[in-house]
């Protein structure tokens, strides 16, 4: 399994997420990832965009050394495949990556500045052609049809769904739309997309208009309409959108984020029900391709893992460096206690005796599981 963090990079689990362990994006100019995903038939290849080091919740600029990268060796080691040159400059920005599952020296991108493609992934200069220009804020394949792609792109003044079905050569938008929306920023608008292999000829969004976010499917067998099965109030946003999965073994179950925590619903009845994670602040979901009920989540604390279609959570964070340092403060008289105050994760101590080359344990202090700005100990 892979997972990225914006500011700490990729982390890699080889034992079903229950330990991570960090990759040789700590050595790149920009250790930030804002996408992962492996090669299709080979394990030891991935891919990844720079996320470039943002302090936001979204990616960020790729400036002068982010881009587009690709290990053959797990992660020890990475080279540039993609730069500002090939992708629109400095300010471009990376939201997602997508490879043909049936051709993999097949990639996507999309970006602020349009969808960028390349047939070569795997030589040492790949070159890159725009198929689509305006900001694509997310892209999906088609289940069992790699020739038909959709994206939601803000282009001409509006967002809109728009479909490929030739690789990505063309594209078209769709005749009908979710919802009319006509302001880029994203904390006003916008439209994700997700597929499930369960329900191929079906296409499922989320669109923000202001607070408002409403949960609609396509199916292309009946046409026309977009169903609407949920709607509801959310200012906050967390995962702008990105925070929802659709359940890949029967296409029928939604999770979407939802202030801090989650709510699932139904594409036939609707709202199911509220979900409530171990730690607050939901931006990624994912239903396990094969295992019934299982999905994961990313929140600000790490991986979360449910095998109960999200009744209850685990946490799996064992081996993440997510956690950021606001203050710290240690004992004048007693060597052993130091207190850390920490951005979303509260408040920890040292929880073991000092030695020559302290490696310490920690932990949480209870009640604290806020944001620790600052720190202090009594003299």
């Amino acid at each position: 399994m892979l997972t990225g963090s914006l500011l700490g990079g990729v982390f890699y689990s080889t034992d079903n997420g229950n330990n991570w362990n960090k990759t040789g994006t700590d050595n790149l100019p920009q250790s930030g990832c804002s996408w992962a995903l492996f090669h299709p038939n080979d394990h030891t290849i991935w891919y990844i965009s720079s996320g470039g080091n943002s302090s936001t919740n979204r990616s960020g600029w790729i400036r002068k050394t982010g881009g587009i990268f690709r290990t053959v060796d797990e992660g020890n080691t990475f080279e540039q495949i993609a730069d500002y040159d090939d992708l629109g400059g400095y300010y471009a920005i990376i939201y997602k990556l997508i490879i043909d599952p049936n051709n993999p020296s097949t990639l996507y991108a999309a970006t602020s500045n349009g969808i960028y493609k390349t047939t070569n992934a795997n030589s040492a200069d790949p070159f890159w052609i725009k198929v689509f220009t305006g900001l694509i804020f997310d892209l999906e394949i088609k289940p069992t049809d790699n020739s038909t792609l959709y994206a939601t792109a803000f282009n001409n003044g509006q967002w809109k769904v728009v479909i490929s079905s030739d690789y990505g050569s063309t594209w078209y938008p769709m005749t009908n739309q979710p919802a009319i929306l006509t302001n880029i920023d994203f904390k006003q608008n916008f439209i994700t997309i997700e597929v499930s292999k369960a329900k191929k000829d079906f296409l499922y969004c989320v669109t923000r208009n202001d607070n408002t976010h409403s949960l609609y499917y396509y199916d292309f067998n009946q046409g026309g309409m977009w169903t609407n099965f949920g709607t509801h109030l959310d200012n906050i946003g967390f995962g702008d959108g990105h925070g929802f999965g659709v359940d890949q073994l029967t296409g029928e179950n939604v999770h979407i984020s939802y202030f801090t925590s989650l709510r699932l619903y139904n594409i036939y009845n609707g709202f199911a029900g509220s979900r409530y994670p171990v730690h607050v602040d939901v931006e990624d979901v994912i239903y396990h391709p094969y295992n019934e009920n299982e999905l994961w989540i990313c929140t600000h604390g790490g991986t979360e893992k449910s095998i109960d279609n999200g009744n209850t959570w685990s946490p799996q964070y064992n081996g993440h460096g997510v956690a950021q340092v606001e203050s710290m403060a240690s004992s004048f008289t007693h060597p052993k206690f130091a207190l850390t105050g920490l951005y979303h994760d509260g408040v920890q101590m040292t929880d073991s005796d000092f030695t020559p080359g302290w490696e310490p344990d920690w932990k949480w202090l209870d009640g604290f599981y806020v944001d620790g700005m600052e720190v202090l100990i009594d003299n």
